[in-house]
């Protein structure tokens, strides 16, 4: 079984929010829909979207996704991200994203799982590397093998290729031989399948300079919650700090936080903080149904929004992953970094104390 990567043992203690639970925001050219029921007390049939064409904006990422990997995505591929938003300036890695097989068992533990953070490593260990890609930052990549590191100290995978440069940043890919070793004789056959197309999926990767999120006002947005609530800008004023949380129906990791955004949302409404979802793809009918038995579903109380033509041209258009939450004063403008990828409360609630500080 292969390693875990330096830095990301050190999102498993806490040191830094664990960013790599999340979704990107990628483009469909014919995404694939599975219908799937939601494990728990309440039983909800809700469709996921699989989707054809991944493109991760934020790491200069485009590739194709192949045909086996859509066919068993809900059952047995398992992504995670880092993203270059949550690291530090002087880290050689830049933003990273990885594919893996993982066990249909081991997936649904962790899925239901509600210390996630800490079973991260247990779904690592007893995964099977399919893909991985890394953004280095070129200048502090070049002073770490200076120093006597290797690319194998910061990559995953037994076969390591370099894919190019874009302007600051050079690209790797790297994966595993294929190797079935502690797999079920059924596991095996989908995944060697879901191996033999890695080369497919390389054949059509591109890179690009990643994009950066760069919005200071949340705009004249009119929209309407779930409960036919008109909502305006007029909203923050009411609050020191608003908490604005952007997510998808489709988006697994934005779903499993939403109860732990309840609790926060409870806990911080006399300190002058409120909590508001944007539904990003509540766009058309059947995904508002969706959205609307996902709020059901996780009992949260705190308002969801419908977005606007302003928050889709505004917000949502900055935004390249999710969840993705972004903190207002009361006048509507951002106050510090935004968070990419889903965190634990206690994060969130660091990160709302930090940004009460610097509003006084």
């Amino acid at each position: 079984m292969f390693k875990l990567k330096k830095f990301a043992s050190i999102l498993l203690i806490g040191a830094i929010m664990l960013s790599c639970i999340g979704c990107s925001k990628q483009n469909v050219i014919n995404d694939k829909e599975q219908s799937v029921q939601s494990e728990g007390e309440k039983k909800t049939d809700m469709v996921v979207h699989v989707l054809s064409k991944i493109s991760i904006e934020r790491l200069g990422v485009e590739f194709d996704l192949p045909q086996s990997w859509r066919d068993n995505a809900i059952k047995n591929l398992f992504s995670t991200d880092i993203s270059p938003l949550n690291q530090n300036k002087d880290d050689a890695i830049f933003g990273d994203a990885t594919y893996y097989f993982t066990p249909e068992d081991i997936r649904k533990e962790f899925a239901s799982s509600k210390k996630q953070e800490e079973d991260y490593k247990k779904i690592i260990e007893n995964s099977k590397l399919l893909v991985a890609i890394t953004l280095f930052d070129k200048v502090n990549l070049e002073r770490e093998l200076n120093n006597g590191k290797k690319l194998e100290d910061f990559i995953n995978g037994e076969n390591i290729e370099k894919l190019g440069e874009k302007g600051e940043y050079v690209f790797y890919f790297s994966y595993d031989e294929m190797n079935g070793e502690g797999l079920k004789d059924e596991e095996k056959d989908v995944f060697n399948e879901m191996h033999s197309e890695i080369e497919d999926l390389e054949n059509t990767l591109e890179i690009f300079e990643p994009y950066k999120f760069d919005l200071g006002y949340i705009g004249d947005f009119k929209a309407k919650d779930f409960q036919g609530n008109s909502i305006d800008k007029t909203s923050f004023e009411n609050y020191k700090l608003t908490m604005v949380n952007v997510w998808g129906t489709g988006c697994n990791p934005c779903i499993r936080e939403m109860p732990e955004l309840e609790e926060l949302y409870k806990e911080m409404k006399e300190q002058g903080v409120n909590i508001v979802g944007i539904v990003s793809d509540a766009t058309n009918e059947k995904n508002e149904k969706n959205a609307r038995k996902i709020i059901e579903r996780t009992g949260v109380t705190y308002s969801n929004i419908i977005p606007d033509e302003v928050l889709k041209k505004g917000l949502l258009n900055q935004v390249i992953g999710f969840p993705t939450t972004v903190f207002f004063d009361s006048k509507g403008n951002i106050i510090g970094k935004e968070i990419v990828g889903a965190a634990s409360k206690e994060y969130y609630k660091k990160a709302i104390e930090e940004r009460l500080e610097n509003i006084k």
